[in-house]
């Protein structure tokens, strides 16, 4: 079942003073809308393998269409396509008529399947640019005990064949190649390129139970149509592939004709050529929460020149998504995280066939819990360390005092009584007395300017 997830975020914040602020949704306004969710299944497995796991409204899809031909896959988009799956023709797909204009029974649709009974479909698309194409139908024939009403599938011109056997001429700018089958219940190929100028060329099939649904193919390219029964190459029509052609679903003779005959069913059709590359990306796929996303595994056909890759996304919260990664084996290598999408990405190097996705199958399993560890947190210390301090010490010091020391010398003395002697005598002047001054002793300590540095730390206690 497809949901859209609403969820709120809570988003609480502290602040001092016991102020307490919520904010709601505040993530999911900053990161976008939120993806559509598919929640999961139970027991830890996902998988998707039918139209609906497949073709899910949130699904993406460039380039590639999800088939109910074989109940669900994933493949690259022809052409024409068409599996039935309404209740009503697609007009935008398909021209239609009757044979005859005395039938005009409608073309019906119903549990997947087209029923014509005198009636017919042509594609809108003319496919002479599409080269080389192909032609692919899964139909059964005959629906009761009756014979066949002359229906034919494949490729055939602008009208029906009946038209051109009325206006009695063909043109020349069209060819057919087409799975023909009689009232006689015997069926042939045809093959035809351009006017009644051309030969005819119709090849004779080998006899099958047309009762069944059956697969009918034909691979046109340049020189040659191969003509296939469920896989199996039948016979093949020389030719060219570059004049105009469509294809074409028709029935001729209506049930009501005669003694009657049987409509024809078709299941689904594809037609054209494939594009060389495709992608599918899944919706958004809910684990639940604790959960952690383990494997991806995947069922596939792949024709030759075929591939197919798969990468996965996850997310905490459905919004914000991590890169994408591709699948290791069946690893899956994207963080943890509780939503994932993965993506298919097919390619071909072959027109004609396309890889194929028919299942799809996810695991997942509690998220490992992270155990508390007892984690040594280096502190700070108070460390008794042998730390060099200054300290003041007594000592007796002798300093080296600056003071003025008479030399004995002859000096002129202005006095009032001229001497004509050397005098030591000081006289009341500023003169300094003639003293012995005392001669520094050497020592280690320092100076007054030394001593005025000095400083005294105390330890720091930590509490």
């Amino acid at each position: 079942m497809v949901k859209r997830h609403s969820k709120i975020s809570w988003l609480s914040l502290t602040l001092s003073g016991g102020l307490l602020v919520t904010a709601y949704g505040l993530l999911e306004a900053l990161a976008g809308p939120r993806a559509p969710i598919v929640y999961a299944q139970s027991g830890g497995v996902i998988t998707h393998t039918t139209v609906l796991d497949f073709g899910a409204g949130c699904a993406q899809l460039a380039g590639v269409s999800v088939s109910d031909a074989d109940g669900g896959e994933v493949r690259l988009a022809a052409t024409v396509e068409d599996y039935f799956a309404g209740s009503a023709v697609d007009t935008s797909r398909w021209l239609t008529g009757t044979t005859y204009t005395w039938y005009t029974a409608p073309i019906t649709v119903s549990g997947g399947l087209v029923t014509l009974d005198g009636n017919w479909l042509r594609s809108r698309t003319n496919l002479q640019a599409t080269q080389p194409r192909f032609f692919e139908a899964r139909a059964r024939v005959r629906i009761n005990d009756r014979p066949p009403g002359w229906p034919d599938l494949g490729f055939y011109r602008e009208h029906p064949p009946f038209y051109y056997d009325q206006q009695g001429s063909l043109p020349s700018t069209s060819a057919l190649r087409l799975f023909v089958f009689p009232d006689t219940g015997l069926p042939f190929a045809r093959g035809r390129d351009g006017d009644g100028s051309n030969p005819l060329i119709d090849i004779p099939l080998p006899a099958v139970d047309l009762t069944v649904f059956r697969r009918y193919r034909i691979e046109w390219e340049a020189a040659e149509a191969r003509f296939y029964y469920d896989g199996v190459q039948q016979v093949t029509i020389t030719g060219t592939n570059t004049l105009e052609t469509w294809v074409f679903l028709y029935h001729q003779t209506p049930s009501t004709h005669g003694s009657g005959a049987s409509p024809m069913q078709v299941d689904w059709v594809r037609a054209g050529a494939y594009p060389a590359s495709g992608l599918y990306q899944s919706c958004s796929l809910d684990a639940g929460p604790g959960r952690r996303w383990e494997t991806l595994q995947a069922v596939t056909s792949l024709p030759s020149g075929t591939s197919v890759a798969f990468e996965t996304r996850t997310s905490h919260n459905g919004s914000l998504w991590s890169g994408w990664s591709a699948v290791s084996g069946q690893s899956i290598v994207s963080p943890n995280g509780r939503y994932l999408q993965y993506r298919v990405l097919l390619s071909t190097g072959n027109s004609l066939h396309s890889p194929e996705v028919q299942e799809i199958v996810l695991t997942h399993a509690p998220a490992p819990t992270a155990t508390p560890t007892a984690t040594p947190t280096a502190t700070a210390t108070p460390t008794a360390t042998s730390t060099a301090t200054a300290t003041p010490t007594a000592t007796s010091t002798a300093t080296a005092t600056p003071t003025a020391t008479p030399t004995a010398t002859a000096t002129n003395m202005p006095t009032s009584t001229p001497t004509s002697t050397a005098t030591r005598t000081p006289t009341a002047t500023s003169t300094p007395t003639a003293t012995a001054s005392p001669t520094p002793l050497p020592t280690s300590t320092a100076t007054v300017a030394a001593q005025s540095q000095n400083r005294l730390y105390l330890p720091l206690i930590i509490r």
